[in-house]
């Protein structure tokens, strides 16, 4: 038996010229679609066990995906970019319209319609004007007066989600800083930032925790925050050894080990796989079957847009639906969502990026 196949592979380089080498887009959009049925998973069932959502541990692989694509492209971005200027000009034009449209759609709609108190009231609270106060992606401010402060999801959050686009922002000027500046084996170091914020995230995360805590006066999401910080960062030293990474067939075997010792030990391997197990995963199936892959990638990108509309009509479906299972109320989200995200992408995310080439 012939296993040569198993040899076979291609540089990463040669898949990132463009979007027709890759199946980016594809990825994006699962991973959108998973974090969606996260959501609904912890909405519906939150004290039981989902065996598509924490055996394969795909609850893990969603969000992490995104934060991982981010560091590879954004950074390949960054590179490519006619100056510093025209880099943070991109990256506004990627982040910022359609989060925007998203918050304004919550506070000028969606709000008025289901708030609980008087629309004058409404239009003159503090929380409203703190709530719009979003949109510069500083910090997300979670609660409209009024609206689902009875959530049967649990809390009274309009958009959970958004605190990850505030992250991204903060990675994007942290990456920029890292790139301006000029000292020798900037390889080294960010081997020594994945390494730092692995130790702290996945091996000591209660004392991390208490620390920061200590220092800032507030809690921050371990998993999340860390996690994210670690992937994405993992993404830019992909980029930085794209000529020297080879995805081969043999990865698939690494794949498929994890997934059947995660049955088994899947909080060990979770913490100590992560980030090896992660990137595997994006880069095979971004390089393996692309021309058949693309036959059923939407044109659209619709990744964002169900992303950052989500979880409001997540509130809509959880309190005036009321679905009892998760895969009902993930199928309804997904169907309320999709038009929301169309619209996003060929009305506000698609012109504005036809206008990065604006600034030099």
């Amino acid at each position: 038996m012939n296993f040569g196949w198993l040899n076979k592979g291609t540089r990463l380089q040669d898949h990132l010229q463009n979007d027709h080498q890759n199946n980016f887009t594809l990825i994006r959009l699962i991973a959108a679609l998973i974090v969606v049925k996260q959501h609904s998973f912890s909405a519906t069932a939150p004290n039981s066990k989902d065996a598509l959502m924490s055996v394969l541990h795909l609850s893990a692989l969603g969000l992490p995906s995104f934060f991982f694509i981010s560091g590879l492209l954004v950074s390949q971005s960054l590179e490519l970019s006619s100056s510093w200027k025209n880099f943070l000009w991109k990256r506004f034009l990627r982040l910022y319209p359609a989060a925007c449209l998203s918050i304004l759609f919550c506070a000028f709609i969606l709000g008025p319609l289901v708030t609980t108190w008087n629309i004058k009231d409404y239009f003159s609270s503090h929380i409203f004007y703190q709530f719009l106060s979003t949109c510069f992606l500083i910090q997300v401010k979670y609660q409209l007066p009024g609206v689902f402060d009875n959530s049967l999801i649990g809390h009274s959050s309009v958009n959970s989600s958004l605190w990850t686009v505030c992250l991204e922002l903060k990675l994007y000027l942290g990456l920029l800083f890292f790139w301006l500046l000029k000292i020798p084996g900037k390889k080294y170091f960010l081997f020594l930032f994945i390494l730092l914020f692995f130790i702290a995230g996945q091996v000591f995360p209660n004392e991390t925790d208490a620390a920061i805590y200590k220092l800032t006066n507030r809690h921050i999401n371990i998993f999340g925050e860390f996690t994210c910080t670690l992937v994405f960062l993992t993404g830019v030293l992909a980029n930085m050894y794209k000529q020297k990474i080879t995805i081969k067939n043999s990865w698939l075997l690494f794949i498929l080990i994890y997934f059947i010792l995660s049955i088994y030990f899947s909080n060990l391997l979770l913490h100590l796989f992560l980030f090896i197990f992660i990137p595997a995963v994006n880069l095979f199936v971004a390089t393996k079957g692309i021309s058949l892959l693309k036959k059923i990638t939407p044109k659209p990108d619709l990744s964002y847009g169900i992303y950052v509309f989500a979880f409001p009509l997540q509130q809509i479906v959880a309190n005036y639906l009321r679905p009892t299972n998760t895969w009902t109320f993930f199928l309804l989200t997904v169907l309320m969502v999709l038009p929301f995200a169309f619209f996003s992408w060929y009305v506000v995310e698609k012109k504005a990026l036809s206008l990065k080439r604006l600034v030099r």
